[in-house]
Protein backbone atom coordinates (compact mmCIF):
# COMPACT_ATOMS: atom_id res chain seq x y z
CA UNK A 1 0.00 0.00 0.00
CA UNK A 2 1.34 3.45 -0.92
CA UNK A 3 2.11 5.86 1.89
CA UNK A 4 1.04 9.51 2.24
CA UNK A 5 2.93 11.96 0.05
CA UNK A 6 5.33 14.31 1.88
CA UNK A 7 4.09 17.32 -0.08
CA UNK A 8 0.49 16.61 0.88
CA UNK A 9 0.84 15.21 4.41
CA UNK A 10 2.98 17.01 6.99
CA UNK A 11 3.38 13.94 9.20
CA UNK A 12 5.49 12.17 6.59
CA UNK A 13 7.76 15.07 5.62
CA UNK A 14 10.86 13.97 7.50
CA UNK A 15 10.50 10.22 7.07
CA UNK A 16 9.78 9.87 3.36
CA UNK A 17 12.41 9.23 0.69
CA UNK A 18 11.54 10.90 -2.59
CA UNK A 19 13.24 10.36 -5.94
CA UNK A 20 12.75 12.57 -8.99
CA UNK A 21 13.22 10.91 -12.39
CA UNK A 22 14.43 13.38 -15.05
CA UNK A 23 12.43 12.23 -18.09
CA UNK A 24 10.39 15.33 -19.03
CA UNK A 25 12.24 17.00 -21.88
CA UNK A 26 9.56 19.15 -23.52
CA UNK A 27 8.55 22.76 -22.96
CA UNK A 28 5.16 24.33 -23.65
CA UNK A 29 5.40 27.64 -21.78
CA UNK A 30 7.96 30.15 -20.60
CA UNK A 31 7.58 32.12 -17.40
CA UNK A 32 8.77 35.71 -17.79
CA UNK A 33 10.00 35.94 -14.23
CA UNK A 34 11.58 32.57 -13.65
CA UNK A 35 12.70 30.12 -16.36
CA UNK A 36 13.08 27.42 -13.71
CA UNK A 37 9.45 27.79 -12.62
CA UNK A 38 9.02 24.12 -11.75
CA UNK A 39 11.76 24.17 -9.15
CA UNK A 40 10.94 27.72 -8.09
CA UNK A 41 7.50 26.48 -7.10
CA UNK A 42 9.28 24.07 -4.77
CA UNK A 43 11.51 26.81 -3.33
CA UNK A 44 14.52 24.89 -4.63
CA UNK A 45 17.74 26.36 -5.95
CA UNK A 46 18.82 24.91 -9.28
CA UNK A 47 22.45 23.83 -9.27
CA UNK A 48 22.64 21.50 -12.26
CA UNK A 49 21.76 21.97 -15.92
CA UNK A 50 18.75 20.00 -17.10
CA UNK A 51 19.47 16.45 -18.25
CA UNK A 52 16.84 13.95 -19.34
CA UNK A 53 17.07 10.21 -19.78
CA UNK A 54 14.86 7.52 -21.31
CA UNK A 55 12.13 5.65 -19.41
CA UNK A 56 14.23 2.48 -19.41
CA UNK A 57 17.23 4.33 -17.99
CA UNK A 58 15.01 6.05 -15.44
CA UNK A 59 13.85 2.63 -14.22
CA UNK A 60 17.49 1.48 -14.07
CA UNK A 61 18.37 4.63 -12.11
CA UNK A 62 15.58 3.90 -9.63
CA UNK A 63 16.65 0.27 -9.30
CA UNK A 64 20.28 1.21 -8.74
CA UNK A 65 19.25 3.74 -6.09
CA UNK A 66 17.20 1.14 -4.23
CA UNK A 67 20.00 -1.44 -4.58
CA UNK A 68 22.35 1.02 -2.83
CA UNK A 69 20.10 0.83 0.21
CA UNK A 70 18.27 4.13 -0.29
CA UNK A 71 14.66 3.94 0.86
CA UNK A 72 12.53 5.32 -1.96
CA UNK A 73 8.90 5.80 -0.94
CA UNK A 74 7.85 8.36 -3.56
CA UNK A 75 8.83 8.69 -7.22
CA UNK A 76 8.05 12.02 -8.84
CA UNK A 77 8.28 13.50 -12.32
CA UNK A 78 8.75 17.24 -11.96
CA UNK A 79 11.03 18.12 -14.86
CA UNK A 80 13.47 19.28 -15.97
CA UNK A 81 10.85 20.19 -18.59
CA UNK A 82 7.07 20.05 -18.64
CA UNK A 83 5.84 16.44 -18.42
CA UNK A 84 2.89 16.92 -20.77
CA UNK A 85 4.67 18.90 -23.47
CA UNK A 86 6.11 15.57 -24.68
CA UNK A 87 4.04 13.18 -22.58
CA UNK A 88 5.03 9.76 -23.85
CA UNK A 89 8.33 9.41 -21.97
CA UNK A 90 6.92 10.56 -18.60
CA UNK A 91 3.85 8.33 -18.99
CA UNK A 92 5.92 5.30 -19.97
CA UNK A 93 8.21 5.94 -16.99
CA UNK A 94 5.31 6.04 -14.55
CA UNK A 95 3.89 2.84 -16.01
CA UNK A 96 7.24 1.06 -15.75
CA UNK A 97 7.73 2.13 -12.14
CA UNK A 98 4.21 1.08 -11.16
CA UNK A 99 4.67 -2.35 -12.79
CA UNK A 100 8.09 -2.93 -11.21
CA UNK A 101 7.51 -1.30 -7.81
CA UNK A 102 3.75 -1.48 -7.11
CA UNK A 103 4.03 -0.06 -3.58
CA UNK A 104 5.80 3.17 -4.49
CA UNK A 105 3.75 6.38 -4.43
CA UNK A 106 3.78 8.17 -7.79
CA UNK A 107 3.37 11.91 -8.38
CA UNK A 108 3.67 14.49 -11.15
CA UNK A 109 4.17 18.26 -11.15
CA UNK A 110 2.82 20.08 -14.21
CA UNK A 111 1.41 23.37 -15.45
CA UNK A 112 -1.61 21.40 -16.67
CA UNK A 113 -1.50 22.36 -20.35
CA UNK A 114 -2.52 19.26 -22.29
CA UNK A 115 -3.02 17.26 -19.09
CA UNK A 116 -6.76 16.49 -19.46
CA UNK A 117 -6.07 14.20 -22.43
CA UNK A 118 -3.85 11.97 -20.26
CA UNK A 119 -5.75 11.68 -16.98
CA UNK A 120 -7.16 8.25 -17.83
CA UNK A 121 -3.68 6.90 -18.48
CA UNK A 122 -2.38 8.46 -15.26
CA UNK A 123 -5.17 6.82 -13.33
CA UNK A 124 -4.49 3.45 -14.97
CA UNK A 125 -0.85 3.76 -13.91
CA UNK A 126 -1.92 4.33 -10.31
CA UNK A 127 -0.79 7.94 -9.95
CA UNK A 128 -1.53 9.07 -6.41
CA UNK A 129 -0.92 12.82 -6.46
CA UNK A 130 -0.64 15.64 -9.01
CA UNK A 131 0.66 19.14 -8.31
CA UNK A 132 -0.62 21.84 -10.66
CA UNK A 133 1.33 25.07 -11.08
CA UNK A 134 -1.42 27.68 -11.22
CA UNK A 135 -0.44 31.32 -10.84
CA UNK A 136 -3.74 32.86 -11.95
CA UNK A 137 -7.16 32.05 -13.36
CA UNK A 138 -7.35 35.49 -15.01
CA UNK A 139 -6.19 35.48 -18.67
CA UNK A 140 -4.89 39.05 -18.40
CA UNK A 141 -2.70 38.11 -15.42
CA UNK A 142 -1.50 34.92 -17.11
CA UNK A 143 -0.29 37.09 -19.99
CA UNK A 144 1.73 39.16 -17.53
CA UNK A 145 3.40 36.05 -16.12
CA UNK A 146 4.12 34.01 -19.26
CA UNK A 147 6.23 35.15 -22.21
CA UNK A 148 4.64 32.47 -24.40
CA UNK A 149 2.41 29.42 -24.13
CA UNK A 150 2.53 26.82 -26.88
CA UNK A 151 0.01 23.96 -26.85
CA UNK A 152 1.40 20.99 -28.75
CA UNK A 153 3.33 22.28 -31.74
CA UNK A 154 0.91 25.12 -32.35
CA UNK A 155 1.90 28.75 -32.06
CA UNK A 156 -0.97 31.03 -31.07
CA UNK A 157 -1.38 34.55 -29.70
CA UNK A 158 -0.65 34.71 -25.99
CA UNK A 159 -4.16 35.99 -25.22
CA UNK A 160 -5.72 32.91 -26.80
CA UNK A 161 -3.11 30.57 -25.32
CA UNK A 162 -3.65 31.99 -21.81
CA UNK A 163 -7.34 31.11 -21.99
CA UNK A 164 -6.49 27.59 -23.18
CA UNK A 165 -4.02 27.09 -20.31
CA UNK A 166 -6.63 28.13 -17.74
CA UNK A 167 -9.29 25.92 -19.34
CA UNK A 168 -6.95 22.90 -19.29
CA UNK A 169 -6.01 23.55 -15.65
CA UNK A 170 -9.64 23.70 -14.55
CA UNK A 171 -10.63 20.67 -16.60
CA UNK A 172 -7.60 18.74 -15.31
CA UNK A 173 -8.53 19.31 -11.65
CA UNK A 174 -12.02 17.97 -12.22
CA UNK A 175 -10.86 14.93 -14.16
CA UNK A 176 -8.06 14.11 -11.72
CA UNK A 177 -10.33 14.33 -8.69
CA UNK A 178 -12.95 12.27 -10.51
CA UNK A 179 -10.30 9.60 -11.09
CA UNK A 180 -9.44 9.51 -7.38
CA UNK A 181 -6.16 11.43 -7.71
CA UNK A 182 -5.30 14.01 -5.03
CA UNK A 183 -4.61 17.50 -6.41
CA UNK A 184 -2.39 20.19 -4.88
CA UNK A 185 -2.04 23.69 -6.32
CA UNK A 186 1.32 25.47 -6.25
CA UNK A 187 1.21 29.23 -6.72
CA UNK A 188 4.06 31.73 -6.77
CA UNK A 189 3.01 35.05 -5.21
CA UNK A 190 4.19 37.81 -7.56
CA UNK A 191 3.83 41.23 -5.86
CA UNK A 192 1.71 43.59 -7.92
CA UNK A 193 0.90 40.86 -10.42
CA UNK A 194 -1.23 38.12 -8.85
CA UNK A 195 -1.07 38.80 -5.10
CA UNK A 196 -4.67 40.08 -5.03
CA UNK A 197 -5.93 36.91 -6.71
CA UNK A 198 -4.78 34.27 -4.22
CA UNK A 199 -8.14 33.93 -2.47
CA UNK A 200 -9.90 33.57 -5.82
CA UNK A 201 -7.44 30.94 -7.04
CA UNK A 202 -7.84 28.94 -3.85
CA UNK A 203 -11.63 29.26 -3.89
CA UNK A 204 -11.98 28.12 -7.48
CA UNK A 205 -9.45 25.31 -7.11
CA UNK A 206 -11.27 24.07 -4.00
CA UNK A 207 -14.62 24.18 -5.79
CA UNK A 208 -13.13 22.00 -8.54
CA UNK A 209 -11.85 19.48 -6.00
CA UNK A 210 -8.27 20.44 -5.10
CA UNK A 211 -7.51 19.92 -1.41
CA UNK A 212 -4.06 21.40 -0.74
CA UNK A 213 -2.29 24.62 -1.72
CA UNK A 214 1.30 25.76 -1.40
CA UNK A 215 2.30 29.40 -1.83
CA UNK A 216 5.86 30.28 -2.81
CA UNK A 217 7.77 33.51 -2.58
CA UNK A 218 9.20 35.18 -5.67
CA UNK A 219 12.85 36.19 -5.56
CA UNK A 220 13.89 38.18 -8.66
CA UNK A 221 17.19 37.56 -10.33
CA UNK A 222 20.07 40.06 -10.15
CA UNK A 223 19.07 41.71 -13.44
CA UNK A 224 15.34 41.89 -12.72
CA UNK A 225 13.71 45.19 -11.82
CA UNK A 226 10.12 44.51 -12.90
CA UNK A 227 8.73 42.75 -9.83
CA UNK A 228 9.69 43.15 -6.19
CA UNK A 229 10.49 40.08 -4.07
CA UNK A 230 7.62 38.65 -2.05
CA UNK A 231 7.78 40.00 1.49
CA UNK A 232 7.06 37.77 4.50
CA UNK A 233 4.07 39.98 5.33
CA UNK A 234 2.60 39.57 1.85
CA UNK A 235 3.15 35.80 1.92
CA UNK A 236 1.45 35.51 5.32
CA UNK A 237 -1.52 37.48 4.01
CA UNK A 238 -1.74 35.29 0.94
CA UNK A 239 -1.65 32.13 3.05
CA UNK A 240 -4.40 33.46 5.31
CA UNK A 241 -6.57 34.29 2.31
CA UNK A 242 -6.07 30.87 0.75
CA UNK A 243 -6.66 29.05 4.05
CA UNK A 244 -10.29 30.15 4.01
CA UNK A 245 -10.87 27.71 1.15
CA UNK A 246 -8.46 24.77 1.44
CA UNK A 247 -5.52 23.39 3.41
CA UNK A 248 -2.44 25.59 3.05
CA UNK A 249 1.07 24.24 3.57
CA UNK A 250 3.40 26.50 5.54
CA UNK A 251 7.13 26.71 4.92
CA UNK A 252 8.97 25.50 1.83
CA UNK A 253 7.30 22.79 -0.21
CA UNK A 254 8.82 19.71 1.45
CA UNK A 255 10.80 17.33 -0.73
CA UNK A 256 11.11 14.60 1.91
CA UNK A 257 14.32 13.27 3.39
CA UNK A 258 15.85 12.22 0.06
CA UNK A 259 15.58 13.91 -3.30
CA UNK A 260 17.71 13.00 -6.30
CA UNK A 261 17.60 14.17 -9.87
CA UNK A 262 16.74 17.87 -9.64
CA UNK A 263 19.92 19.48 -8.37
CA UNK A 264 18.13 20.77 -5.28
CA UNK A 265 20.84 21.09 -2.64
CA UNK A 266 18.45 22.48 -0.04
CA UNK A 267 16.43 19.27 -0.08
CA UNK A 268 19.09 16.57 -0.25
CA UNK A 269 22.14 15.33 -2.19
CA UNK A 270 23.09 17.45 -5.17
CA UNK A 271 22.38 15.76 -8.48
CA UNK A 272 25.29 15.18 -10.81
CA UNK A 273 25.18 15.61 -14.59
CA UNK A 274 24.19 11.93 -15.03
CA UNK A 275 21.98 9.88 -12.71
CA UNK A 276 23.94 7.15 -10.97
CA UNK A 277 23.35 3.58 -12.04
CA UNK A 278 23.40 4.01 -15.82
CA UNK A 279 25.66 1.54 -17.66
CA UNK A 280 29.05 2.66 -18.90
CA UNK A 281 29.74 2.33 -22.63
CA UNK A 282 31.57 -0.93 -23.26
CA UNK A 283 31.46 -4.20 -25.18
CA UNK A 284 30.18 -3.84 -28.73
CA UNK A 285 29.10 -0.25 -28.06
CA UNK A 286 32.09 1.42 -26.37
CA UNK A 287 31.54 4.90 -27.85
CA UNK A 288 29.41 7.99 -27.22
CA UNK A 289 28.07 10.39 -29.87
CA UNK A 290 27.58 14.09 -29.10
CA UNK A 291 25.74 16.87 -30.96
CA UNK A 292 27.85 19.97 -30.36
CA UNK A 293 28.62 22.92 -32.61
CA UNK A 294 31.65 24.07 -30.64
CA UNK A 295 33.00 21.05 -28.75
CA UNK A 296 32.34 22.76 -25.43
CA UNK A 297 28.62 22.29 -24.79
CA UNK A 298 25.90 19.87 -25.87
CA UNK A 299 24.12 22.62 -27.78
CA UNK A 300 22.67 21.21 -31.00
CA UNK A 301 19.22 19.83 -31.73
CA UNK A 302 19.62 16.53 -33.54
CA UNK A 303 17.55 17.70 -36.51
CA UNK A 304 20.01 20.56 -37.07
CA UNK A 305 23.24 18.67 -36.43
CA UNK A 306 25.30 18.01 -39.55
CA UNK A 307 27.99 16.09 -37.69
CA UNK A 308 28.41 14.26 -34.41
CA UNK A 309 31.48 14.11 -32.18
CA UNK A 310 32.46 10.55 -31.27
CA UNK A 311 34.09 9.93 -27.89
CA UNK A 312 35.57 6.74 -26.48
CA UNK A 313 38.59 5.17 -24.80
CA UNK A 314 41.89 5.50 -26.63
CA UNK A 315 44.85 3.75 -25.02
CA UNK A 316 43.12 4.22 -21.64
CA UNK A 317 41.68 7.74 -21.33
CA UNK A 318 38.40 8.69 -22.95
CA UNK A 319 38.86 11.32 -25.65
CA UNK A 320 37.48 12.67 -28.92
CA UNK A 321 38.15 10.01 -31.57
CA UNK A 322 36.47 11.34 -34.72
CA UNK A 323 33.51 13.19 -36.22
CA UNK A 324 30.77 11.55 -38.25
CA UNK A 325 28.37 13.29 -40.62
CA UNK A 326 24.67 12.79 -40.01
CA UNK A 327 22.40 11.57 -42.83
CA UNK A 328 21.01 14.35 -45.00
CA UNK A 329 17.53 15.63 -44.08
CA UNK A 330 14.48 15.10 -46.21
CA UNK A 331 14.22 11.32 -46.06
CA UNK A 332 11.75 11.03 -43.20
CA UNK A 333 12.06 8.15 -40.77
CA UNK A 334 14.72 6.43 -42.87
CA UNK A 335 17.12 9.23 -41.89
CA UNK A 336 16.97 8.13 -38.26
CA UNK A 337 17.12 4.44 -39.13
CA UNK A 338 20.31 5.15 -41.09
CA UNK A 339 21.73 7.16 -38.20
CA UNK A 340 20.96 4.31 -35.81
CA UNK A 341 23.03 1.97 -37.98
CA UNK A 342 25.84 4.55 -38.23
CA UNK A 343 25.97 4.71 -34.42
CA UNK A 344 25.73 0.96 -33.80
CA UNK A 345 29.03 1.13 -31.87
CA UNK A 346 27.73 3.87 -29.52
CA UNK A 347 25.93 3.35 -26.23
CA UNK A 348 24.82 6.99 -25.83
CA UNK A 349 23.73 9.87 -28.03
CA UNK A 350 23.87 13.29 -26.31
CA UNK A 351 21.77 16.09 -27.84
CA UNK A 352 20.19 19.35 -26.73
CA UNK A 353 16.86 18.25 -28.20
CA UNK A 354 15.13 15.96 -30.69
CA UNK A 355 11.67 14.99 -31.86
CA UNK A 356 9.61 12.10 -30.58
CA UNK A 357 9.94 10.09 -33.82
CA UNK A 358 13.76 10.11 -34.07
CA UNK A 359 14.01 9.45 -30.33
CA UNK A 360 11.81 6.37 -30.64
CA UNK A 361 13.61 5.03 -33.72
CA UNK A 362 17.09 5.60 -32.28
CA UNK A 363 16.23 4.01 -28.94
CA UNK A 364 14.79 1.01 -30.77
CA UNK A 365 18.15 0.70 -32.56
CA UNK A 366 19.86 0.28 -29.18
CA UNK A 367 21.00 3.86 -28.49
CA UNK A 368 20.37 5.53 -25.16
CA UNK A 369 19.41 9.12 -25.92
CA UNK A 370 20.17 11.78 -23.29
CA UNK A 371 18.89 15.34 -23.69
CA UNK A 372 21.18 17.81 -21.95
CA UNK A 373 22.89 21.18 -22.17
CA UNK A 374 25.87 20.17 -20.03
CA UNK A 375 29.52 20.69 -20.81
CA UNK A 376 30.61 17.96 -23.27
CA UNK A 377 33.74 16.76 -21.48
CA UNK A 378 32.07 16.73 -18.08
CA UNK A 379 29.09 14.77 -19.35
CA UNK A 380 31.22 12.25 -21.24
CA UNK A 381 33.51 11.82 -18.23
CA UNK A 382 30.48 11.13 -16.02
CA UNK A 383 29.12 8.53 -18.44
CA UNK A 384 32.43 6.67 -18.36
CA UNK A 385 32.46 6.65 -14.57
CA UNK A 386 34.54 9.75 -13.82
CA UNK A 387 31.63 11.85 -12.59
CA UNK A 388 33.51 15.14 -12.91
CA UNK A 389 32.50 18.27 -14.78
CA UNK A 390 35.54 19.23 -16.81
CA UNK A 391 36.12 22.44 -18.63
CA UNK A 392 33.79 25.40 -18.59
CA UNK A 393 31.19 27.08 -20.69
CA UNK A 394 32.51 28.81 -23.76
CA UNK A 395 32.19 32.56 -23.38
Amino acid sequence: MTRPHPCFDSETRKSTGRLHLPVAAGTNARNKFDDEQYLSALDCKVTAAPTTISPADALAFLGATIDRGVAVDVVGITGPGEPFASPEAPLQTLELVRKTYPDITLCVTTNGLGLPDHVDRLAAAGINHVTLLIHSFDPDTVQKIYAWIRPGKRTMPIAEAAKLLIADQKKAIGKLVGAGITVKVNTVVYPGVNDKEISGIASEAAALGATVMHLSTFTPGPDSDTVEPTSPKLLDAARAAAAEHLTVMNGPDPCGSMIIGTGCTSCGPEAGPVPAGLPQPDGDRPLTAVASSDGYDINEHLGQARKLLIYGPKDGPVSLLETRPTPLPGTGSSRWETLGKMLSDCTYLLVSGLGDTPKKILEESGLRVIVSDENVEGMVDALYGGGKKKGCKKK
